[in-house]
């Protein structure tokens, strides 16, 4: 989704996302709700007041994947597997409150939470492999 895409499904409420199949199954009623910009949100800041912290979740989400990205090309393979240790604790606290809080189930959010679940699962591999491949074996 794009940064014009965000701003309009977290905007006036006028949006309609092409996953609403229903009133619990609707991406329009997520991004337009409060946790739609939950850094904002925890804030305390209202939806229309401009700041930096107040984005959707959709920009702040393109920001990490391109960050975690340039991370990984420099090697820093460890910072990508903390990073995305805290993604999927993130996306562990939204899922809870897509299912308990506001009774959705978002097609696009769930979709977004399985990436970062399988990116954690690929980092986690291959440090796991480059610790292993950088071992000596034992003489006997």
């Amino acid at each position: 989704m794009g940064r014009s895409q965000a701003f309009a499904a977290a905007g006036d409420g006028k949006y309609t996302a092409l996953c609403d199949f229903s009133p619990t199954m609707s991406c329009s009623t997520v991004f337009s709700s409060n946790y739609g910009r939950i850094v904002g949100f925890t804030l305390g800041f209202d939806r229309s007041e401009p700041s930096l912290l107040n984005y959707p979740n959709a920009v702040y989400g393109v920001g990490f994947y391109a960050a975690a990205l340039g991370m990984w090309c420099i090697g820093a393979s460890r910072l990508v597997l903390a990073a995305l240790i805290a993604a999927v604790a993130g996306s562990t606290y939204l899922a809870y409150i897509l299912i308990f809080v506001m009774h959705n189930f978002c097609l696009v959010c769930f979709g977004i939470h399985g990436v970062n679940v399988a990116a954690l699962y690929c980092a986690a591999m291959m440090c796991s492999g480059s610790r292993a491949a950088g071992r000596r074996p034992h003489a006997d």
